[in-house]
């Protein structure tokens, strides 16, 4: 009897908390943003900028090494942050909404960009950004879930593979009724600056915590 009651009392506590719903938005929207590049990039250089398939494969490796970079940075920042100040807050919920404000508005950017120079410069600050927080998400679910930072994780993951069918999706279909890219980034834009606000809003893991444990 006290073993279900746990678990029920643990899916409860992973599906309504609001850190981690706001974890699990904000993490949707950097699923929408890696399956976008991963699926549409190519085709984004290949038609706007008239470029062939072995010049796209070398101009990409551009933007996911600054990508790659930023991941690492993103991941030392947070745990700095986290020993110097002990806030997951700080460490946690402003790298997460900052890197994807700027994110969103490096892919604004691109939307109205023309030329290949500035597209690459704004693609790799948009993927390098855009890419930034993904070890604070993770964070997240250690710091607030703690016992139950597996089964949290695995929710959140579930969002990533959520994001992964409605992106392609959604962007084949902007492309194809607008005849351009621009749409498709200006929604992925969208959805990232939604993930800002919830964060922002939403995304108090030290408060939040303290409130669910003394429940």
């Amino acid at each position: 009897g006290s073993e279900k009651r746990k678990s029920l009392v643990d899916w409860r506590f992973i599906l309504t908390h609001p850190a981690l719903i706001a974890n699990n938005i904000a993490y949707f929207a950097f699923g929408y943003m890696l399956f976008f590049a991963t699926l549409w990039l190519p085709g984004y250089f290949l038609s706007h900028h008239n470029l062939n398939l072995k010049s796209v494969g070398w101009y990409l490796t551009i933007p996911w090494l600054v990508g790659a970079l930023f991941l690492k940075a993103g991941g030392i920042l947070s745990d700095y942050l986290y020993r110097k100040t002990g806030s997951g807050r700080l460490a946690r919920s402003h790298l997460i909404w900052v890197s994807q404000l700027f994110a969103a508005l490096f892919f604004v950017l691109l939307s109205f960009t023309s030329t290949l120079s500035l597209s690459i410069v704004f693609l790799s600050l948009a993927l390098g950004f855009g890419l930034m927080p993904q070890p604070a998400f993770f964070s997240i679910n250690i710091d607030v879930a703690k016992e139950r930072a597996g089964t949290a994780q695995g929710v959140t993951s579930s969002c990533l593979s959520l994001a992964g069918i409605i992106a392609p999706i959604a962007t084949g279909w902007l492309i194809d009724f607008t005849g351009n890219y621009q749409g498709a980034f200006l929604l992925l834009a969208g959805l990232t600056g939604v993930a800002v606000v919830t964060v922002i809003l939403f995304h108090h893991p030290d408060r939040e915590w303290s409130v669910a444990s003394s429940a």
